[in-house]
């Protein structure tokens, strides 16, 4: 083997470790992406499960659920402002019996 052929060689093997470490950490990273996808498509699937009978009400009465959300909003809301007025007025309240007592 002349000096030139066993230059070439060992240039060949050093690409060839280089190369392999590279297809090793690749391959590392297409695992764990398999494994990230993975988990992607079962939380999809569960969440279509449970979401299943939501979208059929939709497709079969869009207007009733939409006035059944509507409804439960408004009536969370509402509950939402008379916990707020109660406090308020809780608040009022002991502002004027602290004031009471001086």
């Amino acid at each position: 083997m002349t000096v030139s052929e066993y230059e070439k060689l060992t240039a060949l093997a050093k690409f060839a470790v280089k190369a392999q470490r590279i297809i090793d950490e690749l391959e590392k990273q297409v695992s764990k992406l398999q494994s990230s996808l993975r988990k992607a498509q079962d939380a999809f699937d569960r969440l279509y499960e449970e979401t299943k009978p939501f979208f059929e009400a939709m497709k079969l009465a869009p207007q009733r659920v939409k006035d059944l959300f509507s409804d439960i909003f408004q009536k969370a809301k509402e509950g939402r402002e008379q916990e707020k007025s109660q406090r308020h007025g809780q608040t009022a309240r002991q502002n004027t019996a602290g004031r009471d007592n001086r």
